[in-house]
């Protein structure tokens, strides 16, 4: 009996002394300071902490204090960190009450205190989200997704060891081992918390409409320059560095639209669209396959081969690179001013050239040269050529551009690709 006692007392001796899942607490170093009148910290959390510590948006059913959360947006930034090793998040901002946490202090620097944050765990419920709802459901899909998929690929992987399917084995094999690789990556990453003590309720609203109202943004046009995910992006980037003439210091890159006195032709948002129609057309999406097929040099070329057609077609256009037009002059008396026209025609080109190949949309363009006039004037022929094009009104009497909803731009494409095969009177 004395010896199966030492035997235990030993074997208790063996065990860690920081066993964490008895702790009822986590500690976070922070550092603590002052804005705003209220007390903040900032952690650095882990991913699986984000999911562990803080409550998960419902789509359902909308947190009283934030706005619905849209799941669809959340699943894409579950795929985006899984997908790419290079991703970025922002701060998570999260609204604690003052006796939720506890503060210890360790160096203090006078308006920044260094220390320790004491954390109680499984009280997700008592913490708020102000900016970062669609971050936090993105982080619980991604870990979801991924037990989902190694649960999946081992019973696949049993299946095919017990049937002798050494293809599926292997496959399945393949597949965990990336599992296992996402995980392991994931498991080491972090993000950084802005924790807010505001016990007051309604200053608690007040702080998300404070952030959503001060935050800007970021315009298609810069999105479309910075994110290098998107092959279409990418190739941008390359006609930018070396533009056609017509386009030669002649694109925005902070705006999505260009008017009135603005001395550019088109933004770097819309010449990303035009790229992408002159690939896939004015309604497709590069999916992606596409993505991993296509090269940058591909659609540069493309967009080189059509900017060129352009100004070979259009007297204005060929005006402009020269220098002899303003883009604001030709804003003022030509369709061409429009940037929505211009993916309109993007749009034109793309289905005759897939059909007829590019000498044949080129030439088309041309049989619309003598057309272009702006403002569209329903007493002359050209006028009357654009008000009766398609069914949405896409082109109405006295304006200087089509409109640009989606469906009026689809509409317009197909409208006058249809001139082709039945071209009226005007052409």
């Amino acid at each position: 009996m004395l010896n199966i006692v030492m035997q235990n007392k030993n074997l208790i001796s063996d065990l860690p002394s920081n066993l964490s899942g008895y702790e009822e607490f986590d500690d976070f170093v922070v550092q603590e300071f002052r804005q705003g009148d209220r007390v903040h910290y900032t952690v650095v959390v882990s991913l699986a902490q984000c999911v562990q510590l803080f409550p998960i948006p419902d789509p359902l059913n909308p947190f009283e204090d934030n706005r619905q959360v849209n799941a669809k947006r959340a699943e894409l930034f579950a795929k985006y960190v899984r997908g790419f090793l290079g991703w970025h998040a922002g701060a998570l901002t999260i609204r604690t009450t003052s006796g939720l946490v506890s503060f210890d202090e360790s160096l203090n620097y006078g308006r920044i205190r260094i220390g320790t944050l004491r954390v109680p765990k499984g009280r997700s419920k008592e913490f708020a989200i102000v900016d970062g709802q669609h971050r936090i459901l993105g982080l619980k899909a991604l870990f979801d997704a991924l037990a989902a998929d190694r649960t999946y690929w081992l019973q696949t992987k049993q299946t095919a060891e017990k049937n002798a399917d050494k293809q599926t084995l292997e496959l399945a094999k393949e597949e965990l081992a990336q599992i296992e690789s996402d995980q392991d990556r994931i498991r080491g990453e972090s993000v950084l918390v802005n924790l807010i003590v505001e016990d007051d309720a309604k200053s608690a609203r007040q702080l998300f409409v404070d952030v959503a109202d001060n935050a800007l943004g970021v315009p298609k046009a810069v999105r479309s320059r910075f994110d290098q995910t998107k092959v279409a992006n990418r190739a941008l980037y390359d006609v930018l560095t070396k533009p056609p003439e017509v386009l030669k210091n002649r694109v925005d890159d902070q705006k999505d639209r260009v008017m009135g006195k603005n001395s550019n032709l088109i933004g770097a948002g819309n010449l990303s669209e035009i790229i992408r129609t002159l690939e896939v057309g004015i309604s497709g999406r590069i999916n992606k396959k596409l993505e991993s097929e296509l090269s940058e040099t591909h659609l540069v070329n493309q967009t080189n081969d059509f900017f060129k057609a352009l100004t070979d077609a259009f007297i204005d256009l060929q005006h402009v690179a020269d220098g002899v037009m303003s883009t604001e002059a030709l804003r003022d008396t030509s369709l061409l001013g429009s940037s929505t026209m211009l993916r309109i025609l993007a749009g034109v080109y793309h289905e005759i050239s897939r059909t007829l190949g590019k000498a044949s949309a080129a030439s088309f363009l041309s049989k619309l040269a003598p057309h272009m006039s702006a403002p569209i004037d329903p007493a002359t022929p050209s006028g009357q050529l654009w008000t009766s094009c398609g069914s949405t009104d896409a082109f109405v009497a006295g304006d200087r551009a089509p409109g640009a909803r989606a469906q009026q731009v689809k509409d317009a494409v197909a409208s006058i690709t249809s001139w082709i095969d039945s071209p009226p009177e005007q052409l």
